[in-house]
């Protein structure tokens, strides 16, 4: 009887440490989805991972609530098809991890060949519409004042009387402009400023150009009203260098143009300030203003992070009571989230 006793006693003992080693050898995993959100417009490409921790070895399976707005591939392909809204579902061992794809319609970039000119009374210039990416389109062309200057609808603008009228090219889209002056001193020569306006994206460069026709020699002066917003050389290229707006001058023969620049911000991050409660998490994420695509090569710091913590991919993990500011290195632009912590409520733990 005795002997029987032992053998269970050692049969369970054996049963728990099989039971406790068998525990030990099992390990939780976390997967991580590169991107929580997307931003893409129409015929864009953007590449979606899965990784754990700790690594191992496994499968995922990539799925799009809207293959019409942006479809996936097994790889993890995304393609933006059409404008709207779109769920892509990454599914690793059962665990499912979400991407929001924003899919916005392609971008067409119109312009006119001139943004000003100055013509004599009974001169004429020229007008062209264009647009990038190439497409046909339609134009129709009006003056705000036939008085001072006509155009046809080939675009031949003619001064008729001293004054201003601003010339309109209706390409169904968007209205291009060009502002005319006309001069009752001006008689043997047209002076055209390649634009009136500019809308750049901070590190962009354009170049402004003053011509006289008939050409002839003549001196062009340019100058910036702000270089820190927006730079100009003697040529006329123009450094889009900081968030703001600057106007850039154009001077010949006593004649002056002023081209008006608006420098955008190149990187946004898609949250300025946030409250979080502690125990709670925030993504945040770099948007390429450009082309609204993910921006890659991004690093987050935070300079409390006893306060709130910042992974490698944006993740803001909220700790303690209090203010961290989150900042987001890209490309040499760094971009900031004031992050407040509050306390967790009852039971939130």
């Amino acid at each position: 009887m005795k002997l029987k006793s032992i053998l269970a006693a050692l049969v369970l003992c054996a049963a728990a440490l099989f039971g406790l080693s068998a525990c030990g050898d099992a390990e939780t995993y976390t997967y991580t989805l590169n991107y929580a959100n997307l931003a893409m417009s129409v015929g864009q490409q953007q590449q979606l991972s899965v990784t754990s921790d700790p690594e191992q070895e496994f499968s995922v399976v990539y799925e799009s609530s809207d293959p019409a707005v942006a479809e996936v591939s097994a790889d993890g392909t995304v393609t933006a098809v059409a404008a709207g809204n779109a769920d892509i579902t990454a599914t690793a061992d059962g665990t499912a991890l979400v991407c929001k794809v924003r899919v916005t319609a392609a971008r067409y970039v119109w312009s006119l060949n001139y943004g000003a000119a100055i013509v004599g009374v009974g001169g004429e210039v020229g007008l062209q519409a264009s647009v990038t990416p190439q497409k046909e389109f339609s134009v129709t062309y009006s003056s705000s004042d036939t008085a001072v200057a006509s155009v046809s609808q080939d675009g031949k603008v003619t001064g008729v009387a001293e004054g201003a009228a601003t010339i309109m090219a209706d390409v169904g889209e968007t209205k291009l402009v060009c502002e005319v002056y006309v001069s009752d001193t001006v008689r043997d020569f047209v002076y055209t400023l390649s634009d009136a306006s500019l809308d750049l994206y901070e590190t962009a460069e354009a170049k402004l150009t003053l011509e006289v026709l008939p050409e002839r020699e003549c001196a062009v002066s340019f100058s910036s009203s702000d270089p820190a917003v927006a730079s100009v050389d003697a040529e006329g290229n123009v450094t889009a260098l900081s968030e703001g707006t600057a106007e850039i001058y154009a001077e010949a023969d006593g004649q002056r143009f002023v081209c008006t620049v608006n420098v955008r911000a190149l990187y946004v991050l898609n949250y300025k300030s946030a409250a979080v409660k502690a125990g709670e998490t925030l993504q945040l994420s770099v948007t390429n203003a450009i082309d609204e695509s993910v921006a890659s090569g991004v690093t987050y710091t935070s300079d409390a992070e006893q306060v709130a913590s910042v992974s490698e991919s944006g993740l803001v993990t909220a700790a303690a009571e209090g203010t961290a500011i989150i900042t987001a290195s890209v490309n040499g632009r760094e971009l900031t989230c004031i992050v407040t912590v509050t306390a967790a409520e009852e039971g939130d733990e």
